[in-house]
């Protein structure tokens, strides 16, 4: 099932109101889906993850969505997967993983 929450417009001030707490994000260019990611090691907070990916690394990201789990890493997989099965190949950030 995919993520459920807003896709937020990519403003400062909507990602650094992220929650600080573990999980799944992804991210959006227009419609298009571009990454699945997760938290994880040093930045184990979506807040962090948010801010790395889409203020630190200048990312081409139009909008985000997020979801809170304490098992991030196979809720992507779960995420990508279903991605997968839908368009026949991942998303184009997540193209290398």
């Amino acid at each position: 099932m995919a993520i459920r929450s807003p896709k937020w417009f990519v403003l400062a001030a909507l990602v650094v109101a992220a929650p600080d707490a573990p999980g799944v994000f992804e991210l959006w260019d227009d419609d298009e889906l571009m990454y699945v990611g997760e938290t994880r090691g040093e930045r184990p907070s979506l807040r962090k993850e948010l801010v790395h990916e889409l203020l630190e690394r200048d990312s081409p990201a139009t909008h985000f969505s997020w979801e809170i789990t304490f098992d991030p890493a196979s809720r992507s997989r779960e995420l990508l997967a279903e991605y997968l099965l839908e368009h026949r190949h991942p998303p184009r950030r997540n193209a290398g993983d």
